[in-house]
């Protein structure tokens, strides 16, 4: 009975050992499983991590090919849309800034070319031919004075009332206005001719004529008389033109490109109109503006006042309709002067500027 328990007692133990054995396998099992987990793990991560070091060397190696392709693609696609974006900012900012500034400078270059001949930036030549003959007026612009009764009137021979006048005898005194002036041009085709000696090419003068009636009303346009101007005027004209400008100019020179010639048309005033019916003499005088764009040329110029029609004013001798002449003016900024001053028993302030 004893051996029955002491082997039951022996049982119990070695059942008992076996169920701690047991315990023990499953514990190390499970510490094997979860070693085994673990290695797997570290294994796989090994894996992951040598699947990401191929992969971190992949993507570097693409990447840094991926960024030479970008850093091109930033040099060319980047900076080059950039420099092209700033090319045309930069000609943008060109026709904006630069060309509209250009092109507001041009009137003022163009002023500068104007008032180059308006004498801002014009640069005296020590050697002009005719610079003896100026009267410099050290301003922005002047107005002179040319004289009719100081004018060549040799060979001339003009009609009035009754009977003619020639050359000297052309010249008249108004004794009450105080003014001299010539008369006698009531025929066709005889002129007045003012020698203007200019020291620059000119396109913007201000002519002015002051004109007077006498006999009858005085009523004229570009058609039937004429503000002719002649800016070619040779050493050969000055010499054998003048005392018979008529013929030995207006004749001789067939073409206006020998001359330079232009006619004045229209005028600024749009006509002369002078009543003077009533008057024996010049008692009516006005100013008359012919024309804000005279060109002359450096040089001597010629300035013609011409009776171009033949229209009976039914009194007297006279064979045309014409005003009585005082003087021209012309307003510039260059200097003029008279190439000669003729003494018609009139005086000889045959040049001057207005004050």
């Amino acid at each position: 009975m004893k051996r029955i328990i002491k082997n039951l007692t022996v049982l119990l133990a070695v059942s008992m050992m076996l169920v701690a054995c047991g315990d023990v396998k499953p514990s190390s099992r499970t510490t094997h499983s979860s070693s085994q987990e673990s290695s797997i793990t570290s294994s796989s991560s090994k894996k992951e991590s040598s699947s990401q070091a191929p992969s971190s060397q992949a993507s570097s190696k693409p990447s840094s090919s991926s960024q030479a392709p970008s850093s091109s693609s930033q040099a060319s696609s980047s900076q080059a849309p950039s420099s092209s974006s700033q090319a045309p900012s930069s000609s943008s900012q060109a026709p904006s800034s630069q060309a509209p500034s250009s092109s507001s400078q041009a009137p003022s270059s163009s002023e500068q070319s104007s008032s180059t001949s308006q004498g801002s930036s014009f640069v005296e030549d020590p050697n002009f031919a005719y610079k003896d003959k100026l009267i410099k007026h050290g301003g922005a612009s002047a107005e002179y004075i040319f004289e009719a009764e100081c004018t060549n009137l040799e060979t001339k021979e003009g009609l009035g009332y009754s009977g003619t006048a020639t050359e000297s005898g052309m010249a008249a005194y108004d004794v009450v206005e105080n003014i001299s002036y010539v008369s006698y041009l009531y025929r066709p085709d005889i002129s007045l001719n003012f020698l203007i000696v200019c020291d620059r090419d000119i396109n913007d003068a201000v002519l002015k004529a002051h004109l007077g009636g006498e006999f009858m009303h005085v009523q004229l346009d570009p058609s039937t008389y004429n503000f002719r101007v002649d800016t070619i005027i040779t050493d050969e004209d000055l010499e054998e033109a003048c005392g018979n400008w008529d013929a030995a100019f207006f004749d001789y020179h067939e073409t206006p490109e020998e001359t330079g010639r232009y006619d004045i048309s229209p005028w600024d005033c749009g006509v002369i109109d002078i009543d003077a019916s009533d008057e024996q003499g010049p008692g009516l005088w006005e100013l008359f503006r012919i024309t804000s764009k005279l060109r002359l040329k450096k040089g001597v110029n010629c300035i013609s006042l011409v009776t171009t029609n033949n229209i009976n004013p039914g009194a007297g001798t006279m064979a045309a309709i014409a005003p009585v002449v005082d003087y021209i003016s012309i307003t510039t900024s260059a200097n003029l002067g008279m190439y000669e001053i003729i003494d018609n028993g009139q005086g000889t302030n045959g040049c001057h500027i207005k004050t």
